[in-house]
């Protein structure tokens, strides 16, 4: 059975039976979203105050009314506006939510918890709305979906930056054996929930993460798609003062700007030395775990002795 397309319907219901895309257009549509939300007050007042049993009678706004008004009717804003996924996602009923139901188990709210996949089904639908709208001449050709995939304080991530993101996490996790489970949490995080975490320790080891790959401010190795997740991690990291600093407490390197850090150890390279960063931070004996560094040529190579005392002349001569 195929699938039915939503993305006509929710046009024509963000349009609030307004076309055009001129500031008389704009005027009205904003006019008909805050009426439709006088309407939705009068009648969630009136299902409360008839309300019985456990069920909760609350509905949704009309979809996409709230926007409207804020961007005074223009589509094109509306569209634009990091909030417009979230409210695409929550209209198509894939966004987090308790659903309340009553069975043999008895009666009782069972919460939805979105994935990552949801995320991206949230984002083609949004999509396909702003083709809509552009065909029917309510937005410009112009118009395009979100002005970044974040929402609130939280990044979304694309399914390339998710793909990406979880390799790497799992290669640093690899190499310094995950002893507390941190990586294996962030990388538990970026899959499900298709998002950057929240929670200071998940956002410490995803800089970890980023530093032990070389993806950084400025590296060649930085792929394109993975700069805002970079941005996010590392806000301070684009400001001309900034000054890297190892954050490991109680390491010897602990607050040490990158200039002033000890210099290289000879035999290592500064993958390996990377690496041996992050077995340290992860609470490790770089010497213990750490796979020893093959020497250099100079460092390989033996050198000849040459034993004299102050008495032999034999090569002199």
């Amino acid at each position: 059975m195929d699938t039915i397309d939503p993305s006509p319907e929710l046009a024509e219901a963000l349009t609030f039976g307004v076309a055009g895309n001129d500031a008389i257009a704009h005027a009205a549509r904003a006019e008909a979203a805050r009426a439709a939300l006088a309407r939705h007050s009068d009648q969630m007042d009136r299902a409360y105050a008839s309300a019985r049993g456990q069920a909760d009678p609350w509905k949704a706004p009309p979809f996409g009314a709230e926007l409207v008004v804020d961007a005074g009717g223009d589509l094109d804003a509306v569209l634009a506006s990091p909030a417009f996924v979230p409210e695409v996602q929550r209209e198509l009923g894939i966004a987090a939510h308790d659903t309340f139901v009553n069975d043999e188990a008895g009666a009782r709210y069972v919460q939805f918890n979105p994935t990552a996949g949801h995320i991206d089904d949230a984002y083609e639908g949004a999509r396909a709305i702003a083709a809509q709208l552009i065909e029917r001449g309510d937005v410009s050709h112009a118009a395009v979906v979100g002005a970044g995939r974040d929402y609130g304080e939280i990044l979304m991530l694309t399914a390339e930056q998710r793909t990406t993101l979880l390799e790497g996490i799992r290669e640093i996790g690899d190499a310094s054996g995950d002893p507390d489970g941190r990586f294996a949490s962030v990388a538990e995080h970026v899959e499900w929930y298709g998002e950057l975490p929240e929670r200071a320790d998940l956002r410490e080891a995803l800089v970890t993460v980023l530093e032990g790959q070389f993806w950084t401010v400025g590296a060649p190795d930085l792929p394109e798609h993975l700069r805002d997740v970079v941005a996010d991690l590392t806000p301070d990291a684009s400001r001309p003062d900034f000054t890297h600093t190892h954050s490991m407490e109680g390491s010897e390197w602990a607050g040490t700007p990158l200039s002033e850090s000890q210099p290289t150890p000879p035999g290592y390279s500064p993958r390996e030395l990377s690496e041996r960063e992050m077995l340290r931070a992860a609470g490790i004996d770089p010497n213990e775990r750490a796979a020893q560094p093959m020497p250099s040529s100079e460092t390989a190579m033996p050198q000849p002795e040459v034993q004299r005392s102050r008495d032999d002349d034999s090569l002199a001569h």
